[in-house]
């Protein structure tokens, strides 16, 4: 059985019930993103760029051209 990076995200919805005076829960939308196909760029990018994973390099730019 091979293992794999997922990320999963789920969140329940609600809407109104058949008379439309309460909420009431409808269901959950789930959706899986598996990170072997996502081009996960951890490089130093300026701040302005969005990137959850900028800077989460383990480079030493010290010893590193």
């Amino acid at each position: 059985l091979p293992r794999q990076w997922i990320v999963t995200y789920a969140v329940p919805f609600f809407g109104l019930d058949a008379l439309g005076i309460n909420l009431e829960f409808k269901g959950v939308v789930r959706v899986d993103a598996y990170l072997s196909y996502l081009d996960i760029n951890q490089c130093a990018m300026p701040h302005y760029v969005p990137n959850a994973f900028k800077g989460s390099d383990r480079c030493d730019y010290q010893s590193t051209v």
